[in-house]
């Protein structure tokens, strides 16, 4: 009867039957393929409810009982009267959330909440604003990732997912809970307070709680488009505190302790860079655009041996050390934060891309080769000046390749 109804019963159809089950497959392969590029795939199984269900963290959660837990013990000898969850200012949920927020429906991001308290020692009632960060997972972040590129080219999509071992973003949702505590530990008081952490893998939460970056308490913040407000002074506490970071943890071995902080060999993903930098050169029109491209490309190839040349221990570095993550409080202190794309890499990595932000366009190569002086300062005793002016150069051309 089925056969009849597609007209396919009775000798001479079969070639019809054949072809119309080729068809299907086909249209089945194409489908599938569509969703994969497209980022569908992987949300339509987890809407379907094919994968294992996740008891994910909702905002009703998110009251006092839950947070007092995440506190870990901060407020002891303080009695907590109250914890509000409200919008204390304006806040910016950051690139990767905002990304992996169109291929997932967990709940992250930033939350900040008001905690009312009396000081038992101080005899004193306080109200101190705090931020919760709930981050989401690397292969969260990957998928997100796959879906923007996919939009672009779907070869650059396919090339992310080829690489994405070996990309900063590999253990994202859990690097930057890994620094605050390893920053606490060495006494390096260069970021905002944490005041607790929580961390469950069966549902897929990896949060902290930290102090509430207000602008008020800020001298510089969020400054990305505003180079001219970095003074030189500005400039040399930001790299005398980097400095302190980066030679505390040089000379460790980092990984045996903390696997998910990786070293970064970007030349294993070569040919995603060199997709991302082709795709540049057919963006920009400019012959200059495409000359510096040009230069860019050929530089790639040579990234692994240049690296073997460099005699520079390697250390933590944030990865991400722009005046967007970094800040000058009204004390005239440096704060650093958002250190979830840290790897280990030469120090000098850290300082190329925040000088690359911090300084103005038509700045001197007098004001350029004094703070790189002042940053070799901490190391004179240790590098000879042409072994580390080397890895600048390094990291330079690493850093204009790979972001």
């Amino acid at each position: 009867e089925a056969l009849d109804l597609m007209d396919c019963y009775g000798s001479g159809n079969l070639s019809r039957f054949a072809c119309m089950i080729a068809g299907f497959a086909i249209s089945l392969e194409i489908s599938t393929y569509a969703a994969i590029v497209s980022g569908q795939f992987a949300k339509a199984h987890e809407k379907l409810g094919r994968n294992k269900p996740i008891d994910w963290l909702t905002k009703s959660e998110l009251k006092q009982p839950f947070i007092e837990n995440c506190l870990n013990g901060s407020f002891e000898g303080k009695t907590i009267h109250s914890i509000l969850l409200e919008n204390i200012g304006t806040l910016d949920n950051g690139i990767l959330t905002n990304l992996t927020s169109r291929v997932s429906k967990k709940l992250i991001g930033f939350f900040p909440f008001e905690i009312d308290y009396y000081d038992e020692n101080l005899g004193q009632r306080h109200k101190l604003p705090l931020l919760i960060k709930s981050k989401p997972l690397d292969t969260e972040v990957f998928k997100g990732l796959h879906f923007m590129a996919a939009a672009i080219n779907p070869e650059l999509s396919d090339l992310i997912n080829e690489h994405k071992e070996f990309l900063e973003y590999k253990n994202c949702h859990v690097k930057e809970i890994s620094l605050f505590n390893l920053l606490k530990q060495h006494s390096l008081d260069f970021s905002p307070k944490m005041f607790g952490q929580h961390n469950d893998e069966k549902r897929e939460i990896h949060l902290f709680i930290q102090e509430m970056l207000l602008e008020e308490n800020l001298l510089l913040y969020n400054t990305e488009n505003q180079p001219g407000r970095w003074e030189n002074n500005h400039l040399e506490k930001v790299i005398a505190a980097i400095a302190e970071i980066h030679k505390t943890f040089q000379n460790k071995n980092i990984q045996a302790n903390h696997p998910e902080i990786t070293v970064f060999c970007p030349w294993n993903a070569k040919a995603l860079y060199k997709k991302l930098l082709t795709l540049c050169f057919e963006e920009l029109q400019k012959p200059a655009q495409h000359k510096q491209l040009n230069l860019l490309l050929n530089l790639v190839d040579g990234l692994e041996q240049e690296h073997g040349l460099i005699q520079v221990e390697k250390t933590i570095i944030h990865n991400d050390f722009n005046p967007r993550n970094t800040a000058i409080r009204n004390d005239g202190s440096p704060c650093f934060y958002d250190w979830e794309l840290s790897v280990l890499n030469f120090p000098q990595r850290d300082i190329v891309e925040f000088l690359c932000f911090a300084l103005e366009e038509n700045f001197s190569e007098e004001k350029l080769f004094g703070l790189l002086n002042f940053h070799y300062a901490f190391y004179a005793d240790s590098y000879s000046r042409a072994q580390w002016f080397k890895a600048y150069t390094f990291a330079l051309k690493e850093f204009l390749i790979t972001r």
